[in-house]
């Protein structure tokens, strides 16, 4: 899988995407989790959505900039916020920090390098 998921793509459940040095995996979970795992520290969750067992069987990135996660019936789980921003990507840097950003504004929403911020 790519490190990056377009405007317009999504992740089916047990679907991922890894950074390009292949050490951090956002990992779409069965439960409806999103969660970053550092795979150098044997898979340790670094950063997760919080959204475990609500139901959510895509995490989409729409084509508005929101990345969401949707149950079956098509209601948000959990949302990144980032809507009014056409064109932005979701993507797992090297560093493993998952970032949202639009060619010329630079970063929208991130969870932080490591996964250590809350967001």
């Amino acid at each position: 899988m790519s490190s990056t998921l377009k405007s317009g793509e999504a992740l089916a459940t047990e679907e991922n995407l890894t950074s390009s040095n292949g050490r951090f995996q956002l990992i779409f979970q069965n439960d409806g989790n999103l969660v970053l795992a550092d795979l150098e520290a044997g898979g340790v969750v670094v950063w997760n959505s919080a959204s475990a067992d609500r139901g959510a069987t895509e995490a989409r990135m729409q084509e508005d900039g929101n990345f969401i996660l949707f149950d079956p019936s098509g209601e948000a789980q959990w949302a990144t916020g980032t809507d009014g921003n056409d064109g932005a990507c979701v993507s797992v840097t090297d560093d493993g920090n998952v970032v949202i950003t639009r060619d010329g504004d630079g970063t929208l929403w991130e969870t932080g390098p490591h996964g250590t911020a809350t967001n």
